[in-house]
């Protein structure tokens, strides 16, 4: 199941990015839909009030650019997808593109008409 993530009143802050890689091989794995290589995410989503942010391992497919850790960041179309293997089960965050918020602009907002990651 999908299921559709507001970031409306969030700061979304990089933690870190790096490539989803298969355990067994050892490749970059590769999106089934677009063709091209998986990047994990890491955001730290900060709300007022809370008294500590929360981390999502983010996944987007193509290689984010214009931006590193610390960067304050937009993410477009975030859904949480459950998931279920034998006994184990969880939720897992995946997104159209992470992209860069410029100087005195919003990252509140969880959906944007721009470009795609990578």
């Amino acid at each position: 199941m999908r299921l559709p993530v507001s970031t409306e009143g969030m700061t979304l802050i990089v933690g870190g990015i790096e490539p989803v890689v298969d355990r067994s091989t050892g490749a970059v794995r590769i999106d089934r839909e677009s063709g091209r290589p998986l990047f994990t995410v890491h955001v730290m989503a900060v709300s007022a009030g809370d008294a500590k942010p929360e981390q999502w391992p983010v996944r987007v497919s193509g290689e984010p650019s214009g931006f590193g850790v610390g960067s304050t960041v937009r993410v477009t179309n975030l859904v949480a997808v459950t998931w279920e293997m034998e006994d184990r089960h969880g939720l897992s965050f995946r997104a159209e593109s992470v992209e860069a918020v410029a100087a005195g602009s919003s990252s509140t907002s969880s959906r944007s008409s721009d470009a795609k990651a990578g």
